[in-house]
């Protein structure tokens, strides 16, 4: 006994003294890291609710359920779900704290990948409308953990769980390296319907933070064999085909719809309302055709796209590279009764490449139109080279498109064919480009044109380069295409060599690359000759095959000679420069600081700013929520207006906006003018409401007509009575971004209400009677007329801005507006976006090259409802990422104005 008991002893001491080594010195002792699991099997959410205050919006309930109950799994999270129809992007913020803890942290040294599970009825939501999408966020510093993805019912293994049917979609993300610390732990589910009506559970389960790479998935467990090999169909009632490589393969839609669907993917815009197998073209050679619901409501450019999968039952791609073409006919009924254009292109996804972009189909030629069944039809050939798709791809796309197409009907396409063949190259002139270490600019002849409608080649009338130069003419149909190879990705320069020749007196030119609108410019008339414009100083390229559009948008015929590509380096920097020159004679010394500040970061920075009067509840809720100030603040001169002060009102936001300035700050002002005399004051129509042209009989034309009238001297009046006001800034050595008479050109102002021609005369009455009759040289005058009829001339503007107030949280670079914006003038004037609903977002600003010198957004409803921030027009977390963006210049991070150098 006392010899074991000996050797009990030495053992433990030996390990004892063995627990006193450190760590390593014998080298890595291997520890087992075990799953973090959400499988809500204690009966309980786990935690899950609102991931912040008031986040949840459309998802209306959280409980856990027995809706999926089986063997091994009895319980699931269900999200009861109601999208809003009418939002484009109706939100609801779902979140958990990983280990249970509120605002606790978690190690995720470890751990690789985040998997999920997720169900969707799938009767429920295949018959319901519009689109879904979701994202998974670790939210420290907001880790988005792949991208956004679009759901459609088709877009997972469709299972039967209970004997009802399922969309089930079994993912995991990759954790990426630089999060893998010990983080604020919360996981974040975001759910977004996209005019969708859906309404029902969303489930979630076998929620899992696992030390095992996203490639690797748990063993699914979704019911019997027997039921998964019922279910493995994606459509109910439609015949599922597939094409054999190799081999020509046709979708003649002889019965259903073969497996297309609407497709919403890559953040396309929908205007399929529905999508069904027709018999409406049926014939004794054609059975059937896809027919289209389309809802083009007349917008600049609107698109719908349908889908197919290539892939087979075991998701293998289909490879493209064996195939030559893709054919397809679209039919489109009563062509002499649908006016603007109507445009299809073709792509594939997963991955995604364009196979052919935007063309216009020419509908409106009668040699196309065709007597079927008693009704005419447009009904053209379309042929899609196949040369530059040599990857293997999932799913084809095709996409229709409307430019100020104002229809509400069908479209059928017909006999989608995929010819297998040897490729062809396309008969194009291809442009070749320099060494890419060289590389920095290239000149493009634009008879080189691949395709086109409604140009032709000249030659008479006007000196050119190369062997001719093109006419564009017709109704805003006229556009070249072409096809081009960037070396690298970066941004670019991009001239064109323009005119009217004098053909006509005016005109104007857009330029489209693979679909987007990029930028656009007023056409000089020039007898003769061309002249370069730049078209966007900054547009983002990525290296490879691009396919250009120049598109006439506005007059009769224009002429183009060449454009130039030229990356952005050093040497051309100086292009990118707009002037800081004031059209004030002998500026204030502060407000020409302020401009140069403008002018040097424009380009390359947004300032954040926000419409915010009085004691400022707007600014105080952003630094609540992002713990920044907005590095604008807009001020209004409206309790000034003598109107109004008759009647008791009396401004505050002179001596806010000094208090502003001296804390730093950018002041802005506008004027919502109440008109000087006429007020109707009744219900509906009070005597506040009086700068609306309904709430006031003032007649501004009659008034700008008659120098010696009574309404001329009211208006001499009021500006005399904002001039006194803009003295005290003035005094205080306050810059002000003076935005009078704004939204002139949508008439609800009244000093719009008579049209361009009184408004210019009062734009430059109102620019005399401030700068030289009261001798005010603090004021950067910003003009936001919003028509380019309406600009009263470059000698009485410093900045253009344009108000935007668009669909709710998309966050859009509302690149069509900038555009617009450019072709009011062709000398180099900053633009700015005055007002909005909606801030952009600015990593896509900053890619895409959109250059708003500020953002501001519109007070009241537009940031808090009562005492709460109001997120319905931008989520808190995307306000917090904007706020903190190195992109956007908030309050903190402006320099001392007063210390600028004059020159």
């Amino acid at each position: 006994m006392k010899k074991k008991g000996r050797i009990i002893s030495i053992v433990v001491t030996i390990l004892f003294l063995l627990s006193l080594i450190p760590n390593g010195i014998f080298g890595a002792v291997e520890t087992s890291v075990q799953s973090v699991v959400l499988d809500f099997e204690d009966g309980s959410v786990m935690n899950f609710g609102e991931a912040w205050g008031d986040s949840l919006k459309c998802i209306k309930k959280v409980s856990v359920s027995t809706d999926l109950q089986r063997p091994s799994n009895k319980y699931a999270l269900r999200l009861d779900v109601e999208f809003n129809p009418n939002n484009g992007w109706d939100q609801g913020d779902l979140g958990t704290w990983i280990g249970g803890v509120p605002e606790g942290q978690f190690d995720f040294t470890n751990y690789k990948s985040v998997e999920f599970e997720m169900f969707i009825p799938y009767d429920e939501f295949n018959k319901s409308q519009g689109g879904f999408a979701y994202k998974v966020v670790l939210n420290d510093g907001w880790k988005e953990l792949g991208s956004e993805f679009n759901i459609t019912a088709n877009a997972g293994k469709k299972v039967k769980i209970n004997g009802k049917d399922y969309t089930v979609i079994h993912k995991a993300f990759a954790i990426p390296d630089d999060f893998r610390t010990k983080k604020r732990a919360q996981l974040v589910f975001q759910f977004a319907g996209q005019n969708s009506n859906y309404k029902g559970p969303i489930y979630l389960d076998n929620i899992r933070v696992r030390p095992e790479d996203a490639s690797n998935l748990s063993k699914e467990d979704y019911g019997s064999s027997e039921e998964e090999e019922i279910v493995e169909d994606f459509f109910t009632g439609v015949t599922l085909v597939y094409p054999q490589e190799g081999k020509n393969f046709v979708y003649n839609f002889e019965k259903d719809t073969m497996g297309f669907y609407k497709y919403s993917g890559d953040g396309f815009a929908k205007k399929t309302k529905s999508m069904e197998f027709s018999q409406d073209l049926k014939t004794s050679t054609n059975a059937g055709s896809l027919k289209l619901n389309a809802n083009f409501q007349g917008t600049a450019f609107e698109e719908m796209n349908i889908a197919v999968k290539l892939t087979d039952k075991e998701e293998k791609l289909f490879d493209l590279g064996k195939y030559s073409t893709l054919e397809y006919t679209i039919y489109i009924p009563n062509p002499d009764k649908v006016a603007g254009k109507i445009m299809s292109a073709s792509a594939v996804d997963s991955p995604w490449k364009i196979i052919k972009d935007f063309t216009l189909l020419n509908y409106k030629d009668k040699i196309t139109w065709k007597e079927i069944n008693g009704k005419t039809y447009a009904v053209i050939k379309c042929v899609d080279n196949l040369y530059n798709v040599k990857e293997k791809a999932g799913v084809l796309v095709l996409r229709i498109a409307g430019s100020y197409v104002k229809y509400t009907g069908p479209i059928y396409i017909d006999n989608i064919a995929l010819i297998a063949g040897k490729k062809v190259a396309p008969k194009v002139t291809q442009v070749l480009l320099p060494n890419p270490k060289t590389y920095y600019k290239i000149k493009i002849e634009a008879e080189s044109a691949s395709d086109g409608w409604a140009y032709s080649v000249e030659k008479e009338n006007a000196k050119f380069s190369g062997k001719g130069y093109i006419l564009l003419f017709g109704n805003n149909m006229g556009n070249a295409l072409y096809n081009i190879k960037v070396p690298k990705t970066g941004h670019y320069i991009f001239t064109l060599a323009i005119s009217t020749l004098g053909l006509v007196k005016d005109g104007s030119i857009d330029i489209w690359i693979d679909g987007d609108l990029k930028g656009g410019a007023k056409v000089p008339n020039v007898k003769g000759k061309f002249q370069e414009v730049v078209i966007r100083k900054k547009i983002y390229l990525t290296a490879g095959d691009h396919t250009i559009s120049l598109q006439k948008s506005g007059g009769y015929t224009i002429a183009v000679d060449y454009f130039v590509i030229e990356e952005i380096v050093a040497a051309n920097k100086s292009k990118l420069s707009v002037s800081s020159k004031l059209v004030t004679p002998n500026p204030h010394p502060n407000a020409q600081r302020l401009m140069n500040y403008l002018a040097s970061i424009y380009g390359e920075k947004i300032l954040s700013g926000q419409q915010s009067s009085g004691e400022g509840k707007e600014v105080q809720m952003i630094f609540n929520v992002t713990k920044r100030y907005p590095a604008v603040r807009s001020f209004d001169f409206m309790d000034y207006s003598p109107s109004r002060v008759e009647h008791g009102a009396r401004g505050t936001d002179v001596d806010e906006a000094i208090k502003w300035w001296k804390s730093g700050g950018i002041v802005a002002f506008c004027w919502h003018w109440n008109a000087p005399t006429g007020l109707i004051d009744q219900p509906g129509k009070e005597w506040w409401r009086g700068f609306y042209t309904e709430a006031t009989t003032f007649d501004v034309k009659k008034a700008m007509d008659n120098p010696n009238s009574t309404e001329y001297k009211l208006i001499l009046r009021d500006i005399d009575a904002i001039a006194e006001q803009l003295k005290k800034l003035q005094k205080e050595g306050v810059p002000v971004l003076f935005r009078p008479l704004h939204e002139a050109s949508g008439g609800w102002f009244w000093w719009g209400a008579k049209g361009p021609e009184p408004y210019i005369k009062l734009w430059k009455l109102m620019f005399d009677r401030l700068v030289n009759y009261h001798k005010l040289n603090n004021l950067i005058w910003v003009w936001n007329g919003q028509d380019a009829a309406w600009y009263p001339g470059d000698q009485y503007v410093d900045i253009i801005a344009e108000d935007i107030y668009e669909e709710k949280a998309q966050y859009s670079p509302y690149t069509e507006r900038f555009v617009k914006a450019l072709k009011y003038t062709n000398a180099n004037k900053m633009i700015a976006l005055s007002e909005c609903g909606t801030i952009p977002d600015p990593a896509v600003l900053k890619q895409e090259g959109v250059s708003w010198l500020w953002f501001s957004v519109w007070a009241g409803n537009y940031v808090m409802t009562g005492s709460k921030y109001n997120d319905e027009w931008n989520d808190n977390h995307m306000l917090r990422k904007i706020y903190n963006s190195d992109y956007v210049i908030t309050k903190d991070e402006l320099p001392d104005i007063k210390s600028i150098p004059l020159k």
